[in-house]
């Protein structure tokens, strides 16, 4: 403060912010691993659809017949824009039925931009709505747990 200014920061109060959560012994089962080229390509894809915060992650199948795990940007809505990005090479760990599962792109957009120069990413999904990712580099360890969207 001066003579002319008196200022006044509350950044947050302790009571007004969300507990952290915490995760146990969780069982995934989809496992796949993600190089930089995909990481980049996945913000693009985010990117493209800027009026959209929704990423519904679905199993498929590639052309061959192998299992694969699609990333839909956009609205669910069967007539609206959407990017679909596909990873071809998962990992099935426990036997799933087909699911649709809801994410926010804007989370994943914030975490890959983040992590963007790590070397090595690993992502372990419950069909159930939970996704851990680990990234990793030369002096770095990061690990983020994204819950689906329960709103959707």
């Amino acid at each position: 403060s001066d003579a002319h200014y008196n200022l006044h920061y509350s950044l947050a109060d302790p009571l007004l912010i969300e507990k952290v959560g915490s995760v146990s012994n969780q069982e995934y089962n989809i496992t796949f691993t993600l190089t930089q080229e995909q990481v980049g390509s996945i913000i693009k894809a985010i990117e493209a659809l800027n009026n959209s915060n929704t990423v519904c992650l679905k199993k498929t199948e590639t052309i061959a017949g192998d299992e694969a795990l699609e990333f839909v940007f956009g609205e669910n809505q069967e007539h609206s824009n959407k990017v679909v990005y596909l990873i071809d090479d998962i990992t099935v760990l426990k036997e799933t039925p087909e699911f649709n599962i809801p994410f926010n792109s804007e989370v994943f957009k914030n975490v890959f931009r983040a992590n963007r120069d790590c070397e090595g990413v690993e992502v372990k999904m419950n069909t159930d709505g939970l996704m851990e990712i680990n990234f990793s580099g030369e002096d770095v360890r990061s690990e983020y747990f994204i819950v689906r969207r329960q709103d959707y």
